[in-house]
């Protein structure tokens, strides 16, 4: 384990930081294999994150009244994307629970908030029938490449898009 005890449990100061903090300053570091299946830290600057909101707007135009679900662990890249498509919306985001990943406790936790927008590996789309969601609207996927069949159970009457790789 790695000893924090040295360490405030408050917020980190100016006088604490080792440089000034801008746009082009790392916010967080997320480690990815991408395509390579070779782990590499990528850092994403505080630019990157409006950035990335502007770019979902623009892509998925979502708005205020969308509701998109959060169903990636917080520790897990994917839940940056999902946390930003809707606050870069001004949408409602929809936490799914720790046991409401794939299948029908996905396909309830959909239904039962009308979900209309969502980020999921294309295995976890594959656990859904597209007839239990019917208020699902916008569908990316990502994380893995997504099969020809998939997409046409699920583009037909919705809006779908490739979104592979949040980095």
């Amino acid at each position: 384990g790695l000893d924090v005890s040295g360490f405030a449990a408050g917020a980190v100061t100016d006088a604490e930081r080792l440089g000034p903090v801008d746009a082009h300053t790392g916010a967080y570091v997320i480690f990815t294999s991408g395509s390579t299946g070779v782990p590499k830290g990528v850092i994403v600057t505080h630019a990157g994150i409006p950035a990335l909101a502007a770019a979902q707007r623009e892509v998925f135009g979502l708005g205020p009244d969308a509701r998109v679900l959060m169903v990636a662990a917080p520790t897990f890249d994917a839940s940056v994307f999902e946390m930003v498509l809707a606050a870069g919306a001004r949408a409602a985001l929809v936490v799914a629970g720790e046991d409401d990943y794939a299948g029908e406790g996905l396909a309830a936790v959909v239904a039962g908030h009308r979900v209309d927008a969502v980020v999921v590996t294309p295995t976890v789309l594959a656990t859904l029938e597209p007839s239990r969601v019917p208020t699902l609207t916008t569908v990316i996927t990502a994380g893995e490449a997504c099969p020809q069949e998939l997409v046409a159970a699920w583009a037909p009457g919705r809006r779908m898009f490739n979104g592979y790789g949040p980095t």
